[in-house]
């Protein structure tokens, strides 16, 4: 079964790029880049969004920091 990206995670809440990236403390652009696995996000951004997303318990935190699959194998969060 295919993990959620925090694009499905964000859409399924119905939020914005621009609703997350406010609860964030960031800008839009930065979270777009969050998103799609181009940067990193801090502990505290992860945290946030692993509440406002509702992430699962079992689904890989470290793709959230990361922006990696199980195999280290960069991916779009």
């Amino acid at each position: 079964m295919k993990q959620p990206t925090l694009k499905d995670l964000r859409e399924k809440k119905g939020l914005s790029q621009e609703q997350v990236a406010s609860l964030l403390g960031v800008s839009r652009a930065m979270y777009s880049m969050i998103e799609r696995g181009e940067r990193g996000s801090s502990i505290a951004a992860s945290l946030v969004m692993v509440d406002q997303l509702s992430l699962l318990y079992d689904y890989p935190v470290e793709n959230v920091f990361k922006g990696r699959d199980e195999d280290g194998n960069k991916v779009a969060c």
